[in-house]
């Protein structure tokens, strides 16, 4: 069984408690800026996933300018209860992506593979808040002034 994508979540906290369970806090899919760069001090990604053991995977988070950030990479580890690595397994992995800056106004994603084959795009959004200079470059830019 190839590993499955089950949820990609970008939010500012990803917290357990004494109980295990996860809590995310500050869950956004985009990102206002009045100015640029801009700077965003708390960002994680919170990404879930089911595979075998020995699947490898891949979490990577693009900005709009292109750029690769965050990355980060692993395998499916064997839980002590399967003895011979068949059964399946969900786990969740929390990248911290603090302070992250963006250079202007776009598209991200956050990129989610296992090998080679893509399973997941989230993408999101960078943009000028209305009526900020950062919105006036974004749309100079796009015009193709600057």
């Amino acid at each position: 069984m190839a590993i499955q994508h089950l949820s990609t979540v970008l939010c500012e906290q990803a917290r357990r408690d004494a109980q295990g369970r996860l809590t995310l806090a500050g869950v956004f899919t985009s990102i206002e800026a009045s100015c640029f760069p801009a700077h965003r001090e708390q960002t994680t990604i919170y990404v879930a996933l089911r595979g075998q053991p020995g699947d490898p995977f891949a979490i990577a988070l693009r900005l709009p300018d292109g750029r690769e950030e965050c990355a980060c990479s692993g395998e499916v580890e064997r839980p002590p209860d399967d003895q011979f690595g068949t059964i399946p397994r969900e786990f969740q992995v929390i990248v911290d992506a603090s302070n992250i800056g963006f250079d202007r106004a776009g598209v991200g994603a956050v990129l989610v593979q296992s090998g080679e084959t893509l399973l997941h795009t989230q993408e999101f959004v960078v943009f000028a808040s209305p009526g900020s200079e950062a919105e006036a470059e974004t749309a100079e830019r796009l015009a193709g002034h600057v």
